[in-house]
């Protein structure tokens, strides 16, 4: 038991030694940086109104950026909207009102509408239902 006993103390020592050098250090640097930012802070003092404009403009135009990144977006889901709708609603047009409507060899494809007269002539003689 005291063989148990005395191998457990250095090791609980050793832990408790690397836990305080660990707080410790954490300690240290923390001072250290605080030194630092004191002394930048000291250094910067007479820039203050400088950074607290340059904290202002620079999220203005971050929160103006982000406005317009949004209104880009939405106008060019608008506009494809639109220009489908707009397609849609010409080949609803040219299936209903093209004179050629009805022709067996007649269809909607903008490339090739016509498998015998691709122009579209006013009268056709091919005309056929």
């Amino acid at each position: 038991m005291r063989e148990k006993l005395s191998n457990l103390i250095p090791t609980a020592l050793g832990g408790l030694g690397l836990t305080v050098t660990t707080i410790g250090a954490g300690i240290l640097i923390l001072g250290l940086s605080g030194k630092v930012v004191t002394r930048l802070a000291d250094a910067l003092k007479p820039h203050e109104l400088t950074i607290e404009k340059m904290v202002v403009y620079g999220g203005n135009a971050g929160i103006i950026g982000l406005c317009t990144i949004s209104v880009a977006a939405i106008s060019q889901a608008v506009s494809d909207k639109l220009a489908e709708a707009k397609v849609e609603q010409m080949i609803a047009e040219l299936e209903t009102k093209h004179h050629c409507n009805g022709c067996i060899y007649y269809s909607a494809n903008n490339y090739l509408p016509c498998a015998v007269h691709p122009e579209l002539p006013q009268y056709c003689s091919d005309f056929t239902i």
